[in-house]
């Protein structure tokens, strides 16, 4: 769901600035915001997985993603969409940290790679999937936020009702 709700968001943030006139410095400044929010965030969640645990870790950052998204859709100003998106990568960073650490932790050791074979292919499969919603989200622009949003915050419910073993 996660994948599902950010994978076409990369293409549409940067379609949607460039049919809003902004100019092709702003639209790269905004998208590389997200990567340095990815990477900001793979330097410090480790020390937040370990206080609060993988599942407060994801749900936290679906919560967040999401009124990233929403604040977006709100305004038009450059610098909010670059924070936004710095926002973005850090949740987005979170969440696959969160996800694939917790695989791990979990799983048991003959079952690991399979857990993150599954993994994979449902990250890539969505990855995929996700480009089609392209083609109607530059139409109806209310609307691909509205998906985007419903889909991140479905993320974290799998997560959320799962119980700890051990």
């Amino acid at each position: 769901f996660m994948v599902l709700g950010t994978g076409f968001f990369m293409t549409f943030t940067s379609l949607s600035l460039e049919q809003a006139g902004f100019p092709i410095w702003q639209i790269g400044f905004v998208q590389g915001c997200y990567y340095l929010g990815m990477l900001l965030c793979s330097l410090k969640i480790d020390t937040l997985i370990s206080r609060v645990g993988h599942i407060r870790v994801i749900a936290a950052a679906s919560g967040i993603l999401a009124a990233a998204h929403c604040l977006q859709f709100l305004t038009s100003e450059v610098l909010l969409w670059a924070l936004s998106r710095l926002a973005a990568g850090a949740c987005v960073g979170s969440f696959y940290i969160g996800v694939e650490s917790w695989l791990l932790a979990e799983a048991p050791k003959k079952k690991r790679g399979t857990a993150l074979g599954l993994y994979t292919i449902s990250l890539y499969f969505s990855q995929s999937l996700s480009q089609v919603f392209l083609d109607e989200s530059l139409e109806a622009t209310a609307q691909s936020y509205v998906y985007s949003i419903a889909l991140i915050s479905l993320a974290s419910i799998p997560v959320c009702v799962s119980y700890k073993r051990g």
